[in-house]
């Protein structure tokens, strides 16, 4: 009898367990979702920084300051030139072209040992540390006054005039004003005896022979072709004469 009565109750107690189970399943919260992996961001090595910084900077003219301290010993306080340390006149001279030329320097492309007046700037220039630094030093020589320098080489005019229309104008202008599509720099205003010097340097393979200087490899042929120092020394003293104009 009471076998019975367990027995006739055991499918009673069965449902009420499946229902706990039921109900207390329903009270679990449901699973959550895998969480995705973070990303690691990798920081750009400092040299891809420094680089990436270094072009999206503009010049300063406020740190060119800084830096011409050093070519004021050379080239003048106001960049005027300095004809007893042979630095010529910085205030003429087109921003990219001295750009270049400071490049020039700094990679041995101009200068070096042959080249007694040039080969201080090959030190000078790589004291600049690094391209932002030539650009901000052109910056700050672009803000000085421009004061062309007073030529005072003798020669005869007629001659150094045909001479200069033959043989200069096309790249240079018709009044030294340059050409800078051309790599070619102004020369109005310009010191004469750097002029001089700078023609001898091509004529002697000093300078325009290497490679990488484009425009002086452009600028050679010309002063080749020029006779003799009389030759020099007249179209120089033409060229003089166009800042009186």
């Amino acid at each position: 009898m009471r076998l019975r009565a367990l027995t006739s109750a055991f499918p009673v107690v069965t449902l009420a367990m499946a229902l706990a189970l039921i109900v207390t399943g329903c009270d679990k919260p449901a699973p959550t979702e895998t969480p995705a992996p973070e990303t690691t961001v990798v920081p750009a090595p400092a040299a891809e920084v420094e680089s990436s910084s270094e072009q999206t900077m503009t010049a300063s003219a406020e740190r060119g300051k800084a830096y011409y301290t050093t070519c004021a010993g050379c080239h003048g306080l106001f960049g005027e030139g300095n004809y007893g340390m042979h630095g010529p006149n910085l205030t003429v001279l087109e921003g990219e072209y001295l750009v270049t030329q400071l490049r020039h320097f700094r990679d041995g492309t101009r200068g070096g040992t042959a080249d007694f007046y040039g080969w201080p700037m090959n030190g000078r220039s790589n004291a600049l540390p690094d391209e932002l630094a030539v650009r901000d030093v052109v910056a700050f020589i672009e803000t000085l006054p421009k004061v062309p320098s007073i030529s005072k080489t003798q020669g005869n005019l007629i001659r150094g005039q045909e001479i200069y229309a033959q043989q200069c104008a096309s790249c240079h202008g018709a009044r030294a004003e340059g050409m800078p599509a051309l790599n070619a720099p102004r020369l109005a205003g310009l010191d004469d005896w750097y002029q001089l010097q700078q023609l001898r340097n091509f004529r002697n393979d000093i300078r325009g022979v290497a490679e990488a200087d484009t425009g002086g490899q452009q600028m050679k042929p010309f002063a080749d072709a020029l006779e003799d120092e009389d030759a020099l020394g007249d179209v120089v003293a033409w060229i003089g004469t166009l800042t009186k104009q």
